[in-house]
């Protein structure tokens, strides 16, 4: 068993992960999401009322978009967003106006300004925070790690220790 840690511990400081390389793979992740987040709006008039029948809520219901409820008033406001569409009202134009009507509340997605704004950035500031916390702490473990990446002798008498008092190989 000896030789299996061995080749592992090995194997781990071949792979050269240094900190520099935790943090470009973290900023690559976060500009494949950022990227793939982003849709454009859909052209066609029926798309185009159901995209904003999934983002304006139902000003009678609690978390459900205008799409998802039967309520009347839900009935009655995609109806006035499907006229809207096939009279050719952007969709800036529409969510202004249903937002004057029924207030900002009423999209699903909170708005970039004001309070709302801290809805997008503060999970980006824990997700950062966190890919901080995560380089901190593989600096220090990589710090803390034998210079060769060898097992010694003592550790990995330990582990075939413990291997056999489970009852392993």
């Amino acid at each position: 068993m000896t030789g299996l840690v061995r080749r592992g511990a090995e194997r781990a400081g071949a792979l050269g992960a240094t900190p520099a390389a935790y943090v470009l793979a973290c900023l690559a992740a976060a500009a494949l999401l950022a990227v793939g987040s982003v849709h454009g709006s859909p052209q066609a008039p029926a798309a185009r009322a159901a995209y904003l029948d999934s983002v304006i809520r139902c000003p009678s219901c609690t978390g459900l978009s205008i799409a998802q409820s039967d309520d009347p008033i839900a009935v009655a406001l995609r109806a006035e967003v499907r006229r809207l569409v096939d009279a050719g009202w952007s969709n800036g134009a529409i969510e202004r106006k249903v937002v004057a009507e029924y207030h900002e509340s009423v999209l699903l997605s909170p708005p970039a300004h004001g309070l709302g704004a801290a809805a997008w950035f503060v999970p980006l500031a824990a997700i950062a925070a966190g890919a901080v916390a995560l380089g901190a702490v593989l600096v220090r473990r990589r710090r803390l790690a034998p210079g060769d990446g060898a097992v010694s002798a003592a550790d990995a008498a330990l582990v075939e220790a413990a291997l056999r008092d489970q009852g392993g190989p």
